[in-house]
């Protein structure tokens, strides 16, 4: 069995994936946003360590100026040389402390050692000529002499380790750009995408077969009642076409209704002068066999003078049926025995039956099948199946007509009628109380 979605259903899906693919998108955006960010901020941090290497490198370089002028006889240039070199050995410090790798940490220590080295032995200078000492100095001064290309070196080093590290913090950043720019482009793709998936799905799931319907709904209302209707995927559009199609089989069934109402009121308009011009015919039978009865020659042609009186009599109260006909029909109960009935009914069809080779047989309940009934429209009824079971006999068969409790109880009896005709086929068993239907070439459809 098929099973179909709602299309409530349906949208929760698509609003679903949407969500899922909105909300991966969101997360890797922000994901590329934070490390964006993170390459940012180490670039910037990269390249304020490269301006404080270049600052240590000035410091160095006018630290070296201000010894050349202490050893040439500045003595204040002595402690300003110190006093230099102290403040670009604390911002070596804070420099290795800053390192974001162990090469970069290596490479400050190493610089850090060389100027404190440089710095112990200006320190040695300075105090040898504040002393007096000049031969000492002079033994001294050709250390510094040594050390000062080592510190050169170092700071070259140191600046373009720095320059490096703040070139692929650069690099890092643009790409990261770069990404969120793709990011940002593929998420306007995706939304477009998302868009034009979301027409193709409503118009496939709506658009479509609301203009089905619509067109179906318009047949209908122009008189195709059975124009076809077609089922939607959608569980609700389904149930929608299904209600259309029962619309238009409902609105069929009641223009034929009404047809059938029209028949039926101009039958009752033929009853009433149908009833008039048979009364009379059969006012002058009923008498002229009443008549002669007293002067009936033999004991059967009395019976059956007493024969025609009584089918006349009977044929009277139909046709005074048939005059309210067109009225609701009220049943005139009577307690009556059921097997009084059958025998009677067989015995006024009896001759027919003979006419058309067939007898009749009555199996009666041995009980008095005593039941409340409208004895006239009960004998209307089984006289109009037994003459449909006489014409539906071959000749020579038999009929048979029984009366038995139902279901073994005495309170309820059925009478059935038996022939062994051709039968009625499955498809026309649900119409045979259809008024006007009939299988016979010469049938009324009204029996």
């Amino acid at each position: 069995m098929t099973h179909r979605r709602s299309i409530r259903f349906r949208l929760n899906l698509l609003f679903g994936a949407a969500s899922l693919v909105a909300l991966a998108v969101g997360v890797y955006g922000v994901s590329t946003l934070r490390e964006t960010r993170h390459s940012l901020e180490t670039s910037r941090l990269r390249q304020d360590r490269l301006n404080e290497a270049h600052r240590v490198q000035s410091l160095l370089l006018e630290g070296a100026r201000e010894v050349g002028a202490f050893v040439a006889g500045d003595e204040a240039s002595g402690d300003r040389a110190r006093q230099i070199n102290a403040e670009a050995e604390a911002a070596l410090e804070r420099l290795e402390e800053a390192a974001q790798d162990q090469a970069e940490r290596k490479v400050a220590h190493e610089l850090l050692q060389a100027v404190s080295g440089y710095q112990r032995t200006l320190e040695r200078v300075v105090f040898a000529l504040k002393k007096e000492r000049l031969d000492y100095a002079k033994g001294v001064l050709p250390r510094l002499d040594t050390l000062l290309p080592e510190v050169d070196r170092q700071v070259d080093r140191l600046v373009r380790r720095q320059h490096e590290s703040s070139l692929e913090a650069e690099r890092r950043a643009r790409a990261r750009t770069g990404t969120i720019v793709w990011v940002v482009g593929l998420s306007i793709f995706g939304l477009v995408l998302l868009g034009v998936l979301l027409l193709i799905v409503l118009q496939h799931w709506l658009v479509r077969p609301l203009e089905a319907l619509a067109t179906g709904a318009r047949r209908i209302a122009h008189g195709d009642y059975g124009a076809p209707i077609p089922d939607s995927g959608t569980r609700e559009l389904s149930e929608l076409s299904r209600e259309l199609s029962g619309m238009g089989r409902s609105i069929a069934n009641y223009q034929r209704e009404m047809v059938d109402r029209e028949r039926l009121a101009a039958l009752g308009e033929m009853t009433y002068a149908v009833a008039h011009n048979v009364r009379n015919p059969l006012a002058s039978i009923r008498a002229l066999a009443q008549s002669s009865l007293p002067d009936a020659l033999s004991d059967q042609v009395r019976e059956s003078l007493r024969q025609i009186i009584r089918s006349v009599d009977r044929l009277d109260r139909w046709l005074k049926d048939l005059l309210v006909s067109l009225r609701p029909i009220k049943l005139s109960r009577q307690t009556e025995d059921l097997n009084d009935v059958v025998r009677e009914v067989a015995e006024s069809m009896e001759t027919y039956a003979t006419q058309r080779g067939v007898s009749i047989e009555i199996d009666l309940c041995e009980l008095p099948c005593r039941a409340s009934i409208d004895r006239r429209r009960l004998d209307q009824a089984l006289i109009s199946v037994v003459s449909n079971a006489i014409e539906a006999s071959p000749r020579g068969e038999r009929i048979r007509m029984s009366s038995a409790p139902l279901n073994g109880n005495h309170e309820s009896f059925e009478i059935v009628v038996e022939d062994r005709g051709v039968g009625i086929s499955s498809e026309n068993r649900t119409k045979i109380f259809t008024p006007y239907f009939t299988t016979k070439s010469g049938g009324t459809g009204l029996g």
